[in-house]
């Protein structure tokens, strides 16, 4: 298992976050100009809590990119504030995590291997599985394991050390929850995404852990 240092070394962080910088700029499209700017001020506040200072005063996408770049080396987790940016953002026009969410995993998920669904995956563990090989191949890994199918089906997967944890955190202190309830975890929502790409049917997640200090959930075929 990769310590936590190098899995931060060797995380393709930078087109983590551009990623997500363009899904919030998709989602501005959709709900104006106001979303963005929300969005920036809230991936603001979150990094310069963890940097124990004030905000900068900034509204555009580039200039919130580049003060997290800017910090690396001070919080190398940069993604996580700009996608409590996003899911803030989306939680306070609609009142939970939903569409916005949804949308940003799966063009992640696409973005692994083109479409997946033309693979052909035989059975939900093998889709859960390949998908953890193609994020270690783009050097976007998170250490997960199936561990295992529940007497209902569902494939059974623990996530170790995750460079996440910090918005879920975050997600936790404030009350944010999926939009059919529960807890929500970013790990879990990109598989979902690519695994329901690969069977070509729609997967739902449930976390049952939280930082135990592992976290472990079930993924299902809906």
């Amino acid at each position: 298992m990769k310590l936590l240092s190098e899995m931060i070394e060797n995380f393709n962080h930078e087109l983590v976050l551009d990623h997500l910088i363009r899904q919030i700029e998709g989602s501005g499209k959709l709900y104006g100009p106001a979303f963005v700017r929300m969005a920036v001020r809230f991936a603001a506040e979150f990094e310069a809590g963890k940097l124990g200072e004030d905000p900068p005063d900034i509204e555009t996408l580039d200039d919130l990119k580049k003060y997290l770049l800017d910090n690396f080396e001070r919080y190398p987790f940069c993604y996580c504030p700009a996608i409590y940016g996003l899911v803030k953002a989306e939680s306070t026009f609609q009142g939970a995590p939903g569409s916005d969410t949804r949308r940003t995993a799966v063009e992640f998920a696409k973005k692994m291997d083109g479409q997946p669904k033309e693979r052909g995956e035989s059975s939900l563990t093998t889709a859960i599985e390949n998908f953890i090989q193609m994020t270690l191949e783009m050097n976007v890994t998170v250490p997960s394991t199936v561990e295992g199918v529940d007497a209902n089906g569902a494939a059974i997967v623990s996530i170790e050390k995750c460079p996440y944890k910090d918005v879920c955190f975050k997600f936790e202190e404030e009350g944010i929850t999926k939009m059919i309830g529960g807890k929500p975890c970013v790990v879990l929502r990109v598989l979902i995404s690519a695994v329901s790409l690969m069977l070509n049917e729609e997967c739902e997640y449930h976390l049952d852990e939280f930082n135990t200090p592992r976290c472990r959930g079930r993924v299902f075929i809906l």
